[in-house]
């Protein structure tokens, strides 16, 4: 169950909150909430309380008595963080290197294409030539079905503020190269 809640997203004070209604109203009473908890959404359009979650509570519920139910949810709350470790341990050891010039990964495991990267380090060149391009790394990770994508610039001379290059290699990005133009992507300027 606790898998379920951290890969979607459930937070643990929420599993904490059914875990205090289980233990404190009567069986309907949890049902109702739960449902009404699976019904709403944050502020990112994600609902509290997913169904796959949900639905789980509701057989687990139909088959066991609450008492069952309450110590599910309490090892629920007290292997949460455990489990969010794991689970983002797991996605670090996913992560698709690439870095531009030195060696490349196999073409199988990057997310993006050898000739959408070498575009990519022709805009930044091309752009930064006058700041003393050194380097480039494109840094890609899977987290909860999208992709991020970070572009690590390195600069040997740069003048002014970082974030305001990072913001021209951004637009510029979006502007020549149409495969990210709407993907999002962070580019940081390293010196």
């Amino acid at each position: 169950m606790t898998k379920i809640a951290v890969k979607d997203g459930i937070s643990v004070v929420q599993i904490r909150n059914l875990y205090d209604r289980a233990r404190s109203k009567g069986a309907v009473d949890f049902k109702i909430y739960l449902k009404y908890q699976m019904s709403r959404s944050d502020n990112r359009g994600r609902t509290i309380i997913s169904k796959v979650f949900g639905d789980k509570l509701l057989s687990f519920l139909s088959r066991y008595q609450k008492q069952e139910l309450t110590i599910l949810l309490r090892y629920a709350v007290m292997l949460y963080d455990y489990i969010k470790q794991e689970e983002q341990q797991l996605q670090r050891q996913q992560k698709v290197y690439s870095q531009y010039p030195s060696e490349q990964q196999g073409s199988g495991s990057q997310l993006l294409s050898d000739n959408i990267k070498k575009t990519i380090e022709h805009v930044i060149k091309a752009n930064t030539s006058t700041l003393g391009f050194a380097g480039l790394k494109i840094e890609q990770e899977e987290e909860y079905g999208r992709v991020r994508t970070t572009i690590h610039v390195k600069l040997s001379r740069s003048y002014g503020d970082p974030k305001v290059v990072s913001m021209q290699l951004k637009n510029a990005l979006k502007a020549e190269v149409k495969e990210i133009a709407n993907t999002f992507f962070n580019v940081w300027i390293d010196r």
